[in-house]
């Protein structure tokens, strides 16, 4: 059945892509994709009870030998030496979505990041995460010369807060509150 159904699908993308039409693409994803939601965003910010010097060496740095969090944490290096007040990060590899769904199926999501570290005092930092480039992998080697189909889709919030989570936890910093998951 799930084999029929990507057949179906696949051949749907062909055909409009042939016709030059977008209705087979509304189609095949209004059958097969689907998007978890959140009784209430994760933050994408917070305010780290440590001084600046110490939340940015929990930051991940500039070289080839960055070490990854376990999955589901994205595994986030920098795109490009910082100025310790913005980093640009590029997520390594793929995280499986809580958000997003093919044909039940939890989609491939990546994602690129912008940080801006704020000092507020002595003892308080803000990390701000924006997320932009936000894909879902939908399926590979489509097509004759088997290139990856994605889809852009809206930041989840998750992963943002997963990497906030993780600095927290290597900078000491108690009660922040739960990841939120959708039911």
């Amino acid at each position: 059945m799930r084999r029929t159904m990507l057949m179906l699908a696949l051949a749907l993308l062909f055909v409009e892509t042939l016709s030059g039409c977008n209705t087979g693409k509304g189609i095949v994803k209004g059958l097969t994709f689907s998007k978890k939601t959140l009784e209430r965003p994760n933050p994408t910010s917070y305010v780290f009870h440590v001084p600046a010097a110490q939340l940015r060496n929990a930051l991940p740095q500039w070289g080839p030998d960055t070490p990854c969090p376990q999955a589901p944490t994205p595994c986030l290096i920098l795109n490009r030496p910082t100025d310790g007040s913005n980093y640009d990060l590029v997520q390594l590899d793929r995280t499986r979505s809580d958000i997003y769904h093919w044909f039940g199926n939890p989609l491939e999501y990546k994602a690129r990041y912008t940080l801006t570290v704020t000092p507020i005092s002595d003892s308080q930092t803000k990390i701000d995460v924006v997320t932009w480039d936000s894909k879902v992998l939908i399926t590979t080697d489509v097509g004759v010369h088997g290139g990856d189909y994605v889809e852009t889709v809206t930041p989840t919030t998750i992963e943002e807060y997963r990497f906030l989570l993780m600095v927290g936890k290597k900078v000491g910093e108690k009660d922040m509150p739960p990841l939120q998951l959708p039911q």
